[in-house]
């Protein structure tokens, strides 16, 4: 079955990092990368506390790929807020180390996977693929 792309919103600070992830999705048939501006969504995350309950994106993307340990807000409070904010949309959280506990602590705030950004592109673009089949109910 041939469906539309999954849209992957990408919050990610650091702009080679953000880079290099922009390069391996949009090589990608099955997803579409959706981006606003950087510094808004940046400063959107830097003003949660003036939004305590919400994080409002100008579209609903159909994954979010959060990288842990950006400027602001806690990111697992970031990632709770994002989570009631968009409930169904499936959020998938980098981390830049293996710290013991935040895996499990990320999926308790409501992240579907979450990976270390020493993972390979390959296993990057599986798990997007995994999370865009809880969005849509459909084999990638």
């Amino acid at each position: 079955m041939n469906s539309a792309p999954a849209s992957v919103f990408i919050i990610e600070a650091h702009p080679i990092m953000r880079d290099a992830l922009c390069a391996v999705i949009t090589k990608e048939p099955d997803l579409k990368l959706v981006e606003q501006d950087k510094k808004s969504v940046e400063s959107e995350l830097m003003t949660i506390p003036t939004q305590p309950d919400a994080i409002l994106l100008p579209f609903v993307p159909d994954i979010i790929l959060l990288a842990l340990g950006n400027p602001g807000r806690d990111e697992l409070e970031a990632l709770t807020i994002l989570r009631k904010s968009l409930p169904d949309t499936p959020i998938l959280a980098l981390t830049t180390n293996e710290v013991p506990g935040q895996e499990q602590a990320a999926l308790d705030a409501g992240a579907q996977v979450v990976l270390t950004k020493t993972a390979g592109r390959a296993e990057l673009l599986r798990a997007l693929r995994d999370v865009a089949e809880l969005r849509t109910g459909q084999k990638t």
